[in-house]
């Protein structure tokens, strides 16, 4: 996976980490390169938000085609019973367009 300069895993809780890694292996299969993480622990988020505990991350997608983003949101959608997640689309929400997956409860 790639990292954002300011992004770092040492305050994301490690099995956590082990689900950026899997689809971040997803990824590289799909697209033919690594899945970039935009935040993690770092930032400014919602209060309350799971970033802060280390259960929750962003995913860059104006590297990915509109269909590939598509795409991308169905694997996460599907993926995301198995791993416990919960995901969500925040391309529209904002100034950086991403998706959003957090440990869901």
């Amino acid at each position: 996976m790639i990292l954002l300069p300011n992004v770092k895993l040492n305050d994301v809780q490690q099995d956590f980490v082990r689900k950026i890694e899997r689809l971040d292996d997803i990824h590289k299969v799909l697209f033919g390169f690594q899945l970039t993480v935009t935040a993690t622990t770092e930032g400014k988020h919602s209060k309350g938000s799971k970033h802060y505990k280390g259960l929750a991350f962003d995913m860059r997608m104006w590297d990915k085609t509109d269909q590939e983003q598509l795409l991308w949101g169905v694997i996460l959608a599907y993926f995301a019973k198995q791993m416990n997640l919960a995901v969500f689309d925040e391309r529209a929400r904002d100034a950086s367009p991403h998706w959003h997956a957090e440990e869901a409860d």
